[in-house]
């Protein structure tokens, strides 16, 4: 692939919309914005042809539960953006904004003290689908973990909820907030004991 010939501030605008330039190509990656992880099995298809399609057959998955498609050229993205919309999945999740929630499988897992799905989706819901648009002074991130045990980190993100036991056996939640990753990530502060 030949360099990419558009300037800075147009990669700035595409990255704005989800779209990550390929270092020393002409082409991106689409970051497809799931929820909580999820999607279903036609969407799955569906962003596995407009892969093939528009791109170079490759997806990776982050560390926030999206797809990213590498190598979109430049010239396939309205058309990439069209197919994966009709599958009913957007593209988004990056710059100073509130990113893609994540959620460990506590709904179905057997360690799980909290449905994570139900949650993260009202979450998603209530946060990045309403705030996604708006720019923020940084990233802020959403964590839900199902149990103590602690898998996604919840309590390493802006906001964290993590599925525990009171101390009269029933299950309820710990908020954290102000956690963050990093080279000097630290965990948040839990809003009151239990």
């Amino acid at each position: 692939m030949s360099v990419l010939t558009i300037g800075q501030d147009e990669i700035k605008k595409l990255k704005s919309r989800g779209w990550l330039y390929n270092k020393g190509t002409d082409a991106f990656s689409a970051r497809i914005i799931t929820v909580n992880g999820k999607v279903n099995s036609k969407q799955l298809i569906a962003v596995a042809e407009a892969a093939e399609k528009y791109g170079v057959g490759q997806i990776t998955f982050t560390s926030r539960q999206t797809m990213e498609v590498l190598g979109v050229s430049l010239a396939k993205i309205e058309e990439f953006e069209k197919t994966v919309s009709a599958a009913g999945l957007s593209i988004g999740g990056t710059g100073p904004k509130v990113r893609p929630i994540t959620a460990c499988k506590g709904t179905v897992c057997p360690r799980g003290l909290i449905d994570t799905f139900s949650l993260s989706e009202k979450i998603h819901h209530e946060y990045y689908v309403k705030w996604h648009d708006i720019q923020l002074p940084g990233k802020f991130k959403i964590g839900v973990g199902g149990c103590p045990n602690n898998c996604i980190k919840p309590d390493l993100n802006d906001l964290g909820v993590i599925g525990t036991v009171a101390s009269d056996g029933t299950h309820a939640f710990k908020i954290s907030l102000g956690g963050h990753w990093g080279k000097s990530g630290a965990p948040g502060t839990y809003l009151s004991k239990l």
